[in-house]
């Protein structure tokens, strides 16, 4: 073929017009995707920015209490008064528990649970 000859396509008008609008409508969407995308960056910079300030002043405010629980002056209310504000509780000393006393528990609830398991057998066995 010699230069001087040129080659011509001939494609439909329509199939072109459509071709054409499919590639301007993909630029349209990779522009909004882009946009949204630097949007979301932006955003979550900010939100850390956010994240690391709130971090910063949760950590000045337990300093603050702590500060405060120390420089505070310790004082119980009289039982009288503990039993009008909270009648729910009961301020009864609490008695610490051993070993032994634990390991009983554990095994008086694992035998109470053993015993509910059997009894919901029955019942099954009765039902069917």
């Amino acid at each position: 073929m010699n230069n001087k000859e040129a080659i011509h396509l001939q494609f439909p008008y329509m199939g072109m017009l459509n071709s054409k609008r499919d590639v301007l409508e993909i630029q349209k969407s990779s522009i909004i995707i882009s946009r949204s995308m630097k949007n979301y960056h932006e955003l979550k910079k900010e939100e850390i920015k956010k994240g690391k300030l709130l971090y910063k002043q949760i950590k000045a405010l337990l300093l603050t209490i702590k500060n405060f629980q120390r420089t505070s002056p310790k004082f119980e209310l009289p039982e009288s008064i503990t039993r009008r504000i909270f009648p729910e509780k009961s301020f009864e000393p609490r008695i610490k528990k051993t070993g032994a006393d634990l390991e009983k528990n554990v095994h008086e609830n694992s035998i109470e649970k053993e015993l509910q398991e059997i009894q919901n057998r029955l019942r099954e066995l009765q039902r069917g």
